[in-house]
C-alpha cells in the first residue's frame, strides 16, 4: 500500500475520532434514562445514514447498502454488542477501570490481526500501544481504579468487540463499510428498547441527543469505519484512543470540571505516542 493511501486511513481515522471527542460530554448533558438514550441515540444513528444513502445513492442506495454483505451485518451486531456492554461496564464498575481496560484495544487489535489476517505488527505499534496505555494509566491514576469484577469482565469483552470490528472490516476488503454503523445503531435501538422505562424525553435532552445520535456518531463512525481500508486494525484501534486524551478538555469546556496536572501530563504522553507512531509509520512507508 502507497503513502497516499496511509495518509488517507491516518487522516480518515483520526478525524472521525476528533469528530467523537465530544461524545462523553454530550452524555452527560442528557439527563434521560441511560436506556432512553442508548435507544435514541442508536435509532438516530440508524435512521441518519440510512437517510444519508437514500439522498447520495437515490435509486441506487438499496444495492448499494446491500454490498456490505455478511460482513455488515456481524460488525453492526460486533459494534451493537460492544456499545451495550460499554454501558453495562460504566454502571458496574468505576469509570476508570471501564476506559483503562478499553485502552487494551490496540494490544487486542494486533494479536487478531496476527491470528485471523496473518498480519505482522510492526514492532513501534507495540510500543506505542504500551506507552499509550500507560499514558492512560497516568491520566486516570487519580479516579480510583475499583470496581466489580463484573463490570471489568464485560470492558475487557467491550475491548474485543472494538478491535475485533476493525479486523473485520479490513478482512472484508469491502469499498464501503458504512452501511455497518447504521446496522449498528438499528441493532442498539433494537436491543434497548425492552429495558426503555419511557420513550418521552425533555426538549433539552432532544436537542442533544439529535446532535449526538444524528451528528456526531454517524459522521464519527462512518470515518473511522473507512480506516482499516487503508492502515491495519491496531493502528485504528491507537487512534481512537485520541478520545481518551480529549475528552476531559471537553468536559472542562462545557461543564467547567478543571482537568488535574495528572490529567493534562497523561493526556500529553498518550497522544505523544500517537503523534510519533504516526509520523515513524508515515515515513516508513514512504522509504
Amino acid at each position: 500500500m502507497d503513502t497516499t493511501d496511509r495518509a488517507k486511513g491516518f487522516l480518515l481515522t483520526t478525524l472521525g475520532v476528533l469528530i467523537l471527542t465530544p461524545d462523553a460530554v454530550l452524555i452527560r448533558l442528557i439527563k434521560a434514562d441511560p436506556w432512553t438514550l442508548l435507544f435514541w441515540r442508536g435509532l438516530l444513528q440508524g435512521l441518519a445514514l440510512v437517510l444519508g444513502y437514500l439522498v447520495v445513492y437515490r435509486g441506487r442506495a438499496v444495492p448499494v447498502f446491500c454490498s456490505a454483505g455478511r460482513f455488515g451485518l456481524l460488525i453492526g451486531l460486533n459494534y451493537a454488542i460492544g456499545n451495550m456492554l460499554f454501558i453495562h461496564s460504566i454502571r458496574t464498575t468505576s469509570v476508570a477501570n471501564t476506559l483503562l481496560i478499553l485502552s487494551t484495544s490496540p494490544l487486542i487489535a494486533a494479536v487478531y490481526s496476527r491470528v485471523f489476517l496473518k498480519e505482522r505488527t510492526p514492532g513501534r505499534t507495540w510500543l506505542a500501544a504500551a506507552v499509550a496505555l500507560a499514558g492512560v494509566a497516568i491520566l486516570f491514576s487519580g479516579s480510583g481504579v475499583s470496581g466489580s469484577v463484573n463490570g471489568d469482565v464485560l470492558a475487557f469483552v467491550a475491548a474485543c468487540c472494538m478491535a475485533g470490528s476493525f479486523v473485520m472490516i479490513r478482512a472484508a476488503r469491502v469499498d464501503n463499510m458504512i452501511p455497518a454503523v447504521a446496522i449498528s445503531g438499528l441493532f442498539i435501538a433494537l436491543l434497548a428498547f425492552p429495558f426503555t422505562p419511557a420513550l418521552a424525553v425533555t426538549p433539552r435532552d432532544a436537542t442533544w441527543l439529535l446532535v449526538l445520535g444524528g451528528l456526531v456518531i454517524p459522521v464519527a463512525f462512518a470515518l473511522i469505519t473507512l480506516g482499516p481500508r487503508y492502515i491495519s486494525a491496531p493502528e485504528v484501534s491507537l487512534l481512537m484512543l485520541i478520545e481518551t486524551a480529549l475528552g476531559p478538555a471537553w468536559v472542562w469546556l462545557f461543564l467547567g470540571e478543571a482537568p488535574s496536572v495528572r490529567t493534562l501530563f497523561g493526556g500529553a504522553v498518550l497522544l505523544g505516542a500517537l503523534v510519533v507512531h504516526t509520523v515513524v509509520s508515515m515515513r516508513k512507508a514512504e522509504a
